[in-house]
Parts: C-alpha cells; sequence; structure tokens
C-alpha cells in the first residue's frame, strides 16, 4: 500500500475516534446533564447560595410564617427565640430544592378558572427561597391524587407544574422535630481550631495544619490530616483521637430542650469547648453544665450561638467525653505517614528478609523468594505488617542517653515512597528489663519504650508468605538490604 495512503487512513481512523469520543461519549454526559438542568424548577439554583426559606400558609393566617435563615454556615430558626435547625436536614433540603425537577407540565397557560382544580386559585403556601442573587418563589397547591406530587407554579401566571413532595417532608416538620439535638453540630474534619476548658487544669488548644501537597486524603488507620497542639504544651496531636473526641460529641442526642422558663446554673461549667470553623465569625460554643438530678448520667449542656440549654445522656460515655489531659491528645505513633503513600518495603526481621514493592492489584514480593502463590494471602501478609508498623504508639520516652542497644537492632524496617524518599525507619531493640521493648523511628530520633513487642507478631506475618510457621530467632539484624 502506498505509504501516503496509509497515513491518510491512519488519520482519518484518528479523528473519526476522536469525533466518537467527543461526541458519543463525552457529549453524551453534556448533553445529559444540559437536559437535566433544563428540567429542573430552578435551573440556576445552587444549594451552596441558599440564604433564608421562608414558607408561608395561608390556611393559618393567625400562625407567623417558618422562617430559617443561615448565620455563617449554621441554619437557624427564626422566632420568638431563634433556635438551631438541624443541619442534617436543612442540607438536605437545600440540595432537595436546587435539583427539584418537574414531573410532568399539567397546563403550560391554564385559564383562571382552571387553577381551582389544582388548589393553586388560592394557593395554601408559599416557599420563598433567598439566594444571594435574588429571592425564588414557589406555590403549592393540592398533592396530586396518588399523594405523591404537589401541583405547583413558579409564579403567579407561570405553568402548573407537578413535583415531587419529598422536599416538603422536612418543612411540615413540627418546629420541635426541626430542632437540631446534637450539642455539637458540624462535621468533625470542618473543625479548624478547638479549645477544651476543663473545670481544673490549664485550657487545651489543638489547631489543625494545612494539608500537605504529598499527604494522602485518608489512610486506613484514619484521617491524614495533621493536628498540633499550641497550650498547655507543644507537641503534634493525633488526628485520631481530636476526631474521636469530637464525633463522641457530634453522636450525642437531647433527650429534650429546656423552655424559657427553666433555668439552669452554668457560671461553673464541668467543661467548655469551643470549635472554630471557616465561614463563621464566631466558634460554635458548648458548656457542659450541673447534672441532672432525676437520672444518673444525664447532664444539662448549652449550646450557642443561639444560645439553648439540651439534656443529654452521659452513660457510658464519659471516658471518650470528659477529663482529658493535653497528652491525652499527643500523636504517640512511631511513624507518622499515610498508608498509600508507602511504595516500597525493606525490612530485616532477625535472620529473616523482607523485599516488597507495591503494585497496582497489591505487593510484589521480591524476598523472600519462596513465597506462597496464594496471591490474596500475599498481599494481605504484607499489608498487615505495614498497618501493625504504622499503628505502633510509645507508652514512654527514654531518658537523656538511654540505651544504646538499637546500635544492633533486632529488626529494621524501612518504608520508601515511589520517589524512593525514605518515610520512616523503624528500628527495634531488645526486651526492657520492665517488660515491653525499645524501639526508635532513625529518621526522627528519640528513643521510645513500647509497653509490648511487636517483632514476633511480623514475623508470624512474614511466615505466611512462605505459608509456615515463624522460625524462633532472636539475633540482632542489621541495616534493611540494599533496593
Amino acid at each position: 500500500m502506498n505509504p501516503r495512503g496509509t497515513l491518510f487512513m491512519l488519520v482519518l481512523l484518528a479523528g473519526l475516534g476522536a469525533f466518537w469520543y467527543f461526541h458519543d461519549v463525552q457529549g453524551a454526559q453534556v448533553r445529559e446533564e444540559a437536559k437535566e438542568k433544563e428540567e429542573r424548577l430552578f435551573p440556576d439554583l445552587e444549594a451552596g447560595k441558599l440564604q433564608s426559606l421562608r414558607l408561608v400558609d395561608s390556611k393559618d393566617p393567625d400562625g407567623p410564617p417558618l422562617l430559617i435563615e443561615k448565620v455563617g454556615t449554621r441554619w437557624v430558626i427564626r422566632g420568638e427565640r431563634d433556635l438551631l435547625a438541624s443541619q442534617d436536614d436543612l442540607s438536605s433540603l437545600t440540595d432537595q430544592l436546587a435539583s427539584l425537577r418537574r414531573v410532568s407540565v399539567i397546563a403550560e397557560a391554564p385559564a383562571e378558572q382552571d387553577l381551582a382544580q389544582y388548589g393553586l386559585d388560592k394557593p395554601r403556601r408559599r416557599l420563598e427561597i433567598g439566594t444571594s442573587q435574588g429571592a425564588r418563589t414557589l406555590l403549592l397547591g393540592d398533592r396530586t391524587p396518588d399523594d405523591r406530587s404537589y401541583y405547583v407554579r413558579s409564579s403567579q401566571t407561570g405553568p402548573v407544574l407537578e413535583v415531587d413532595s419529598v422536599f416538603m417532608t422536612i418543612l411540615e416538620k413540627p418546629i420541635q422535630d426541626l430542632r437540631e439535638k446534637s450539642p455539637l453540630p458540624l462535621e468533625p474534619s470542618s473543625v479548624e481550631r478547638l479549645v477544651i476548658k476543663p473545670e481544673q487544669g490549664p485550657e487545651i488548644v489543638l489547631v489543625k495544619e494545612p494539608a500537605k501537597e504529598t499527604e494522602g486524603e485518608t489512610s486506613a488507620l484514619g484521617p491524614s490530616e495533621r493536628w498540633r497542639l499550641e497550650a498547655p504544651i507543644q507537641a503534634q496531636a493525633d488526628p485520631r483521637k481530636v476526631s474521636e473526641f469530637l464525633w463522641s460529641w457530634r453522636s450525642l442526642v437531647a433527650g429534650r430542650f429546656l423552655g424559657p422558663s427553666e433555668k439552669t446554673d452554668f457560671s461553673k461549667p464541668v467543661m467548655t469547648l469551643e470549635a472554630w470553623i471557616p465561614g463563621n465569625s464566631t466558634p460554635l460554643k458548648l458548656e457542659l453544665g450541673p447534672r441532672v438530678q432525676v437520672k444518673p448520667g444525664l447532664a444539662y449542656v448549652r449550646r450557642s450561638d443561639p444560645q439553648e440549654v439540651l439534656v443529654v445522656d452521659l452513660v457510658d460515655r464519659e471516658e471518650q467525653l470528659l477529663g482529658h489531659a493535653a497528652e491525652d491528645f499527643v500523636d504517640r505513633h512511631l511513624l507518622a505517614f499515610a498508608e498509600d503513600r508507602v511504595d516500597r518495603i525493606e525490612a530485616t526481621l532477625g535472620q529473616e528478609k523482607l523485599l516488597a514493592r507495591r503494585i497496582r492489584d497489591g505487593w510484589d514480593v521480591r524476598e523472600p523468594a519462596d513465597v506462597i502463590k496464594d496471591e490474596s494471602t500475599r498481599n494481605s501478609a504484607v499489608s498487615d505488617l505495614l498497618f501493625d508498623a504504622l499503628d505502633l504508639q510509645w507508652a514512654s520516652r527514654a531518658a537523656a542517653g538511654a540505651p544504646d542497644s538499637l546500635a544492633a537492632p533486632r529488626a529494621t524496617l524501612r518504608f520508601l515512597d515511589k520517589t524512593g524518599e525514605v518515610l520512616g525507619t523503624l528500628l527495634i531493640g531488645p526486651p526492657r528489663a520492665e517488660g515491653g521493648v525499645w524501639v526508635a523511628n532513625q529518621s526522627s530520633g528519640p528513643v521510645f519504650a513500647l509497653e509490648e513487642d511487636p517483632l514476633e507478631k511480623m514475623r508470624a506475618g512474614l511466615a505466611r508468605l512462605k505459608g509456615s510457621s515463624p522460625a524462633a530467632s532472636a539475633s540482632p539484624a542489621g541495616p534493611p538490604p540494599e533496593p
């Protein structure tokens, strides 16, 4: 075949392939998104830009309208006394309103006398949606015969439409059910600064550090976000412990709210908690007050802003919620990197060696040479060893000039990333007379004590790679093998 003809055919095929991709693949997605937007009742409405919701019920002319406004990132029910709205409910509701689609068009240009059959001659409800770009209005008539939808109009002159009634489920809740029942109604991962003021002892200040580009978003052991203790001591904080503390308070549910006439003494709170999140000029403040005398475990909690008093049950949770000292938040992990950053493991455990490199579906094991053929067992054995190493936490720090025994460690594990940079080198020394074992991260220097010796568990995992039991060996291990 003529070379020019071959080249022409290749160019033509490439062009046809590109046309197919952009028109049929990528173009189909664009067309689907455009169709979905066109079917939406409010095409330009974005959930994140909603600022207020006002629901007027014409059947209850003496009752006040339901008004919910966004203050910073929090939704507040306005009234004689402001109340915090359920943040989860309002997040769901704003998403539903932004994506509200018409089920069908009932009448494009209905005559005035025809509106009564849809309940739109005198709409029972009017929903006003306030945004930073202006207001939207939705007039609600009767429910459809199957009770699944509403007849609505977006203006006095618009077409009659049928829309799904799910979004009204939240707005139809009694005010008491629409209130936020968590004493700490925020997403723990959104907190950037945390201040804990115990009844006795110094206040604890924790600050989230900016994420590094090289860090993964999450690890198998927990979040990879970094926290630092700023007071009363300065140290790296354990993000898992911070997250667990916040989730413990977030998951509490109020048994009831105190009314305006019910008074409780918060002059000496057992604990005060302040959490800062982006978008709010003031922190969310929580004060743990006196115990409720009626039942053991119940306590009063005052939350602001707006200020409300809740009754919560602390039974079986006091250890997670109360009595924390700064040392409780210190990060005691020997290795401070996310699991997904590790590309290569080079280890010497006693007389045995491990060389493993991450591949797409698991691990490629170079040493030991006689590894088990079962791929699942092989991958889990290497991953378990990695997770065990990352989960090691020191119990105490060695005194100055303490053990020089790590000069000849029993085990050495080195972890490297894709560029060949050493993320950390774990040295496991001899057992201590008091129990446990001496260890160190060669990358950071200090020597620490572990309460339990991890070597035997690691050697047992290495034995799984060969489908055998670990051989007894306590010989010192030198530096890790060359890659």
